[in-house]
């Protein structure tokens, strides 16, 4: 009985030692194949559904697009910043709600098309207004270096900036908040729609 034991231990040593030697199990072939494939198309969908993404961009590029082309014919042709000073606060204001309103449909889109739903109200309120706060930033900082480089005198001083980010930030604001009140002016004329036909056809499920 005793040397049945130490032979059935030798063999696990053996059988243990030649584990250690061979290594880990070895993946097949076509296993590794099968996965590389896997990668590689979900890569092309995801190029594909950012491509469309990009194309779905053309849409609302419109609004900035516009704001942008008045504000280049009023300063190179019509001169309106220099004899209506004024006329750089609706600019600046009308510049953040389109530029709110851009970033408002690319996040949509993004989310619907790479997570497969909505984004959350709140969050993308939130992200909207950051991103247009930081785009406003960026371009005061573009004035900077234009009138530093050219030459010339896109900028009144500080106070001028902080009236243009104010302004522009502003339009923001006034896009989020039209937004959110339209979204729930619509969600409680569809709940007030459902009560009434609930009232007036109680037998109709």
């Amino acid at each position: 009985m005793r040397g049945r034991v130490h032979r059935l231990h030798r063999e696990c040593r053996h059988r243990k030692i030649e584990k250690l030697i061979a290594g880990p199990p070895k993946i097949p072939y076509y296993y590794g194949f099968t996965i590389r494939m896997g990668g590689l198309v979900r890569a092309q969908r995801n190029r594909k559904v950012f491509l469309q993404w990009v194309k779905s961009l053309t849409k609302p590029a419109w609004a900035p697009s516009l704001v942008f082309a008045i504000h280049v014919i009023a300063y190179s042709v019509f001169h309106l910043y220099e004899t209506h000073p004024l006329f750089d606060i609706p600019m600046h204001f009308f510049g953040g709600l389109a530029m709110a309103y851009f970033l408002d449909k690319a996040s949509v889109n993004a989310s619907v098309m790479f997570a497969g739903a909505p984004p959350n109200r709140l969050i993308e309120s939130l992200l909207v207004f950051t991103s247009t706060c930081t785009v406003a930033v960026f371009w005061e900082f573009g004035e900077f270096v234009l009138s530093w480089s050219l030459s010339v005198n896109l900028q009144d001083g500080l106070a001028d900036t902080m009236k243009d980010l104010f302004f522009g930030m502003t339009g923001s604001v006034f896009y989020v908040a039209a937004v959110s009140l339209s979204l729930q002016t619509a969600s409680r004329l569809l709940n007030w729609g459902e009560l009434n036909r609930v009232i007036l056809n109680p037998g109709e499920e």
